[in-house]
């Protein structure tokens, strides 16, 4: 696999158990968690900016989030093709997908290590109990609404 082809992802454990619980969700609360997804990628790529490498401007301006179609899930960080054939602001194109070594690090020609200057699990770290508490919450709101109606959604 080609350097620039290394695939940056979370994942969520027990993702089963989670699918469950949203399909018994009534349509305010599935609404309510829509929301939230969004407002939480919102979040994270907010995060990713402010954490980002300060020397790469492009990177900072095209951390962005990508929603599940359903607004459940999302892809936060950056995408090949914001990268690869555009123009950046000095108006030279891209060739390569960066992000990963300046995440991760690199070797320059001359053999020389660069550390990485990673942001991506930072912003997780950082966004990660408001993501989950949130949901959390919803899912509880969710019970009690069943429960009061005698589990009827």
């Amino acid at each position: 696999m080609a350097r620039d082809d290394w695939p940056i992802k979370f994942t969520v454990r027990n993702m089963s158990g989670l699918v469950a619980n949203i399909h018994q969700f009534d349509r305010e609360t599935l609404q309510d968690m829509q929301s939230h997804m969004v407002v939480s990628a919102g979040l994270v790529v907010r995060r990713i900016r402010e954490l980002c490498a300060k020397d790469t401007l492009y990177m900072k301006q095209h951390a962005r989030a990508r929603m599940s179609p359903q607004n459940l899930a999302f892809d936060a960080g950056w995408f090949r093709e914001d990268f690869i054939g555009q123009q950046d602001y000095k108006g030279k194109v891209i060739r390569s997908f960066y992000p990963v070594p300046v995440e991760n690090g690199w070797h320059d020609r001359a053999g020389r290590f660069h550390a990485g200057k990673p942001s991506l699990p930072q912003a997780l770290a950082q966004t990660q109990r408001y993501i989950v508490d949130g949901t959390s919450a919803l899912i509880q709101l969710n019970m009690q609404r069943a429960a009061a109606r005698g589990g009827r959604r």
